[in-house]
């Protein structure tokens, strides 16, 4: 790429080696998973299924967590309520905070692609696991419904997943040609900025601003759709099991090169590491915004998960935290390039 940069969306089209063998069938082909326009989209489907057929009065969503989730479904006829969970400070659920009742829905996250909580206890509730951030983790899930967004692992304009592991009824949703026009304008973005990185256009304004066109309107009502056609065809040529080895690679590289710094917390345990990407805490809110701005001025653009907490704890975890993409557009390298950034500020501050 003649335009070097880090992190932020992806781009597309992706180099051949990413795309999916002809002969093989896409994951995410099956009829057993059902595709939406986002993954916010495909909790509100499948809410209003469970509503009205399963009569959900309760929904318990974790403290920590992305709230522009909560403002999709708020207006559904269900009570929300919040329960403490921060990946930072717990480990297990509190078995007393949410209700073990049949009209009750947990939502289980695998937060940066670590395990979900054990809700084992729970005999009655509906678990529901949020499997944005570990997708693969749809192979081993024993919970009654899991859903995702697909663009945050995958190089994807649009796309949310819905999926039962224990082969129960799935919701489905209607295409919608607003939906599809702005599916179209995310990967209208996506195509620029690979032309952009690869040099072949000098715009780079164009570009982010089609990126934050799109954003503003994932939280319209026209986006509780299915996924568009020209999503699909995107998902079903990519070959998600090279594209999450090469990331779990990068991953494993960048972790081995920051772990003499005492400076920043690599996020997890020894035996529950994040397979998102990189996820690290520093010691204070004026470090992170200090390295933050370090990495910026080197083009690496790290992402803050997530933004608006409300509990005094998670607003903790959002104001010590970086998220680095550590994915498949980079290679051994680059890696290096990004974690030799990172010790140079500590050693220079």
């Amino acid at each position: 790429m003649k335009n070097k940069e880090y992190g932020s969306d992806f781009y597309y089209p992706v180099a051949p080696q990413w795309s999916l063998d002809p002969s093989n069938d896409s994951f995410f082909a099956s009829s057993e998973i059902a595709l939406f326009f986002s993954g916010r989209s495909a909790l509100y489907h499948l809410l209003v299924q469970g509503i009205s057929k399963q009569m959900w009065k309760h929904l318990y969503l974790p403290s920590y967590y992305c709230h522009e989730v909560y403002r999709f479904v708020k207006e559904l006829p269900i009570e929300i309520h919040y329960y403490h969970f921060n990946p930072a400070f717990d480990i297990e659920l509190d078995r007393n905070s949410i209700p073990d009742c049949v009209d009750t829905v947990l939502v289980n996250t695998s937060f940066f692609g670590m395990k979900t909580a054990d809700a084992s206890f729970l005999k009655n509730t509906i678990i529901v696991e949020d499997l944005t951030h570990n997708l693969k983790a749809c192979d081993t899930s024993n919970a009654h419904y899991c859903f995702g967004s697909l663009r945050k692992e995958l190089p994807v304009g649009v796309g949310g997943f819905c999926y039962s592991p224990r082969a129960l009824e799935i919701p489905m949703g209607g295409a919608n040609s607003d939906a599809d026009k702005l599916a179209e304008l995310k990967i209208e973005a996506m195509s620029q900025k690979q032309a952009y990185l690869s040099g072949s256009s000098e715009d780079k304004t164009t570009y982010l601003e089609q990126f934050a066109k799109g954003e503003s309107q994932f939280e319209a009502i026209y986006t509780q759709a299915t996924m568009p056609e020209i999503a699909k065809r995107q998902l079903f040529s990519l070959d998600m099991d090279k594209l999450l080895v090469q990331k779990e690679k990068n991953l494993l590289q960048a972790m081995a090169a920051l772990v003499h710094l005492d400076q920043i917390r690599v996020f997890g345990s020894a035996d529950n590491r994040p397979t998102f990407g990189l996820v690290f805490q520093c010691r204070s809110t004026e470090v992170r915004n200090a390295l933050r701005t370090h990495l910026i001025e080197n083009k690496i653009y790290p992402a803050i998960l997530w933004p608006d907490q409300t509990e005094e704890r998670d607003r903790l975890l959002e104001n010590t935290l970086l998220f680095i993409h550590t994915d498949f557009r980079y290679d051994a390298k680059d890696i290096s390039e990004i974690t030799k950034t990172i010790i140079s500020y500590f050693t220079n501050a």
